[in-house]
């Protein structure tokens, strides 16, 4: 049987990877190209500033390995995955990274590991910091029948739970409980509007829109909706 040499260490092996031993490709081959660290400003609730944009992540696990990933140079021969030890957002925190690099080579699978440390930064999200501050684009006034006032609320949260992957101002402020009434604050004025029309599809309910200006913005009037929402038996 002929035998087969590392040219690099003249070792005797039985497999070649690129005409090396694998401690040799190993040594000589780059599968990736791993930043030392990786800086991610996060939210409390779970939103990470990305190229300037807050962006809603389905979990943090989800977030880090995208993060981890886009900072990642690779070849379309390796495949990647990304590891790390469970950990506590506490401050800024500092979580080390095992990049798993795999790749075939003449037949067989090698795999070389990478380490990265993603540092994690505590920061507000825009919508965080107007929810904390009070914002809202409209009132949902609630009013009618009391037994169905409850009924109506409980559509408005369910409506507002639905949007809010889709937009990032489908929170609700504070409610107010009155004798005349429930009154919704809304960050969004057009989940107010989705509100009214699911409402008079389910209900019957009555509604009247009025627009108010609250201020200016860079010339231009910022204006707020109020949608009177009347249920009857």
């Amino acid at each position: 049987m002929l035998r087969k040499f590392c040219p690099r260490c003249a070792k005797e092996i039985d497999e070649l990877f690129g005409g090396l031993c694998r401690e040799c490709y190993l040594e000589t081959v780059k599968f990736v190209e791993v930043p030392q660290s990786i800086s991610l400003l996060v939210c409390r609730c779970g939103r990470s500033n990305e190229k300037k944009k807050w962006v809603q992540n389905v979990s943090v696990e989800e977030m880090i390995e995208r993060i981890v990933t886009l900072n990642v140079k690779k070849d379309r021969k390796t495949m990647i995955k990304v590891e790390y030890e469970p950990f506590v957002l506490n401050g800024k925190t500092r979580v080390p990274v095992t990049i798993c690099c795999e790749r075939v080579v003449d037949g067989n699978v090698i795999v070389k590991h990478a380490m990265t440390e993603l540092v994690l930064v505590p920061q507000t999200c825009d919508v965080c910091s107007r929810v904390s501050g009070g914002y809202y684009e409209a009132i949902i006034q609630i009013r009618g029948v009391k037994y169905k006032q409850e009924q109506l609320l409980g559509l408005v949260e369910r409506i507002v739970n639905r949007y809010k992957d889709t937009d990032k101002f489908s929170f609700i402020t504070q409610v107010q409980n009155s004798k005349a009434g429930i009154d919704v604050y809304l960050g969004s004025s057009k989940i107010a509007g989705k509100i009214e029309q699911e409402s008079k599809r389910i209900y019957k309910v009555t509604s009247k829109i009025t627009h108010s200006v609250c201020g200016v913005k860079d010339g231009r009037e910022l204006n707020r909706i109020t949608i009177l929402l009347r249920i009857s038996d």
